[in-house]
């Protein structure tokens, strides 16, 4: 969704919609939490849902409680969301060698970045180009990244994992907007299939 407008006692935000573009249906004095989110930190805060109304002749509006304190989160950009997806990465090394490519498989992934999992270590700032497919409405992003972070998951092993993380080079805004959408979507469906498993109490 977006904030359309702010006044004295209320925020008016577009109506949301779902993966397949249908408006979200909400009770009445139904309370949910808000996230937005901007290039340094995410906000969090409770609102109360209203009243539903019409702006010009294709707009609909949420009516919601204007929030009396928000949650200041600082640091990532984006919230991560596990994926059962595979990333092909190849590794840059010091000299500009680039890697054969790998298969790996993703853990989980925000607009900024990701993490997979992988059989060896990966050294901090290492570059890698990655090649993310089954994004839907988006087709393969391929993307230069930088590893940020490295931890083994499984040290007792005797084949340990490593999870590593890489954030994002430049991606255009549009792209980033679809990665995004995407992972609300996913979100949705998570937590949908955990409401009808019985797995999500109110």
């Amino acid at each position: 969704s977006r904030i359309q407008e702010v006044n004295i006692k209320s925020m008016v935000v577009a109506a949301p919609k779902d993966s397949e573009g249908e408006e979200l249906q909400i009770q009445p004095l139904a309370e949910f939490m808000a996230l937005v989110t901007d290039t340094e930190c995410r906000y969090t805060f409770p609102v109360v849902f209203e009243r539903q109304a019409k702006r010009g002749r294709d707009i609909n509006v949420w009516y919601v409680t204007k929030p009396e304190q928000v949650k200041r989160h600082q640091g990532r950009d984006y919230v991560r969301v596990r994926l059962d997806h595979t990333v092909q990465l190849r590794l840059v090394d010091d000299e500009g060698t680039i890697s054969d490519p790998i298969d790996a498989q993703v853990v989980d992934l925000s607009g900024n970045g990701l993490c997979f999992a992988i059989g060896r270590v990966v050294l901090t700032g290492t570059q890698v180009g990655l090649e993310i497919d089954n994004i839907p409405d988006l087709g393969p992003v391929d993307v230069m990244g930088r590893v940020v972070r490295c931890w083994p998951v499984n040290p007792e092993e005797e084949h340990p994992i490593y999870h590593v993380g890489v954030s994002f080079g430049e991606l255009p805004r549009a792209t980033v907007n679809k990665i995004v959408h995407y992972l609300f979507s996913v979100q949705r469906t998570s937590i949908a299939k955990g409401v009808l498993e019985g797995g999500w109490k109110a």
